[in-house]
């Protein structure tokens, strides 16, 4: 059977938001048989198989694993074999190449070339990337920073981090908590007695122990002279994935 009919029920579930990014929860979800957990990307995901153990009828299993896309387009990741004769479950290890929504389909395979499909499976990897709107600002300027891949309910903790020193220059203790669904937003104003320079901008579940991290140039006043300070993210954070932030400065 092929995988693309089972998309259906996994799809009208899933809410994107931004970049591609995905909002849903961190518990695993899926039909009885396979499961695999949700992770933060560059995490491996342990994928768990159940049914196909009799080895007088199954040769092993292959997992099928696809990416829904922004627009509902299905991309085709990989296929990993799995040996699973003779043993109640079989795992198999899997690091995403980048941030989204994932769904598996794993087959039991039968030694007559029979295909006996096991389980269905969706699962979330989320970017390690604390975004913002807008992409730059002025002193004064509120802006709007979010991030995804809580824990449900947790509160969130933020601090600014001097990138050439590693000194925190500020930092604020559960300003926000996290929505039923692991995101995270809060809006915050940068004064104009920052000085210039580049910083991370943190964020840390508080029960989690999760972050995301945001880079920013924090730059001098403008060359016309209309608006002070200026700010905004200078790049992607190594690992972060959810695609590049564009640069901003003085």
């Amino acid at each position: 059977m092929g995988i693309g009919r089972k998309l259906a029920s996994l799809a009208s579930a899933v809410v994107l938001a931004g970049a591609g990014v995905i909002g849903l929860g961190q518990t695993a979800f899926g039909a009885a048989g396979v499961t695999a957990t949700s992770v933060d990307v560059g995490q491996a995901n342990t994928i768990t198989i159940t049914g196909c153990s009799d080895a007088a009828v199954y040769s092993g299993a292959v997992v099928q694993i696809v990416r829904i896309e922004e627009n509902d387009e299905v991309v085709p990741v990989q296929e990993l074999p799995v040996a699973t004769t003779g043993q109640a479950s079989a795992s198999v290890t899997w690091t995403a190449p980048q941030a989204g929504a994932y769904y598996l389909q794993a087959t039991c395979l039968g030694y007559n070339g029979n295909e006996d499909s096991a389980a269905e499976a969706g699962f979330f990897v989320y970017p390690t990337s604390l975004f913002v709107e807008p992409s730059s600002w002025s002193a004064g300027d509120p802006v709007t920073v979010s991030a995804y891949g809580f824990t449900p309910g947790e509160t969130v903790s933020l601090k600014m981090v001097d990138v050439s020193t590693g000194a925190t220059v500020w930092s604020d203790a559960a300003v926000a908590r996290a929505n039923d669904d692991g995101t995270f937003s809060y809006e915050l104003v940068l004064k104009s007695d920052v000085p210039e320079g580049s910083y991370y901008l943190i964020a840390t579940g508080d029960d989690s122990g999760k972050t995301r991290t945001l880079e920013f140039y924090w730059g001098s006043p403008d060359e016309d002279d209309n608006g002070g300070d200026s700010g905004g993210p200078v790049s992607p954070n190594p690992g972060g994935g959810g695609g590049g932030l564009p640069s901003t400065g003085n």
